[in-house]
């Protein structure tokens, strides 16, 4: 956890803590109940499709420096584009050879937004290196597959996203909850998945 990460966490702790102390006749909280029991469960896979996300998105630019650290400098991978683009065209020469305007269909073929910005990026970082590393042709083919896992990760993850809106929407505290500042629909559902185990008796 990062400096960061642990002052949010505490600030939210405080929030809540400080709610409990002033709000008064909150219902109790009990074991957990069926809403309850379906928000632990798509909150544990939603967790486990996160951490599969940061792994594969590691390899991926582990790969990508390897082949051309331009085009890993150039790629965001949190965007769909740089993950059509990749299961496509891996390596600096191959996209020097595909050309603008057959990425620049196949982008917008896909529906990726900005397509003629992100051709122009990648046609400029791919002409700066006109070297072939040892194993490209291998790390190409691997980049490939991982770019479409990493698509259908990504696609996993907002479907369980909406469940999850839906599913937490129907929790008793499901307002009192999200009335908090800084709490949106994910982490009011970590906390209500988890709340069972600590029981709040009203003041």
């Amino acid at each position: 956890m990062s400096e960061y990460q642990y002052y949010e966490f505490k600030t939210d702790a405080h929030v809540i803590a400080q709610t409990l102390r002033i709000r008064t006749g909150l219902p109790t909280l009990t074991l957990a109940d069926g809403v309850q029991q379906q928000l632990k469960l798509l909150v544990s896979r939603r967790l486990g499709l996160v951490a599969d996300r940061v792994r594969i998105t590691a390899r991926i630019q582990d790969l990508l420096t390897m082949i051309s650290p331009v085009l890993e400098k150039t790629l965001n991978l949190r965007s769909r584009g740089a993950l059509r683009l990749l299961a496509q065209w891996q390596t600096p020469a191959g996209l020097r050879r595909a050309g603008e305007a057959r990425i620049l269909a196949y982008l917008r073929q896909h529906g990726v937004r900005a397509a003629k910005a992100l051709t122009a990026k990648v046609l400029t970082a791919a002409r700066t290196q006109t070297v072939a590393v040892a194993g490209e042709a291998t790390a190409a083919g691997i980049l490939a597959q991982m770019a479409i896992d990493l698509e259908a990760i990504n696609d996993r993850i907002t479907a369980i996203e909406e469940t999850i809106a839906v599913v937490v929407a129907e929790h008793e505290l499901w307002e009192i909850v999200t009335s908090l500042p800084g709490i949106g629909t994910t982490l009011a559902a970590e906390f209500l998945a988890h709340a069972g185990t600590c029981p709040v008796s009203p003041r």
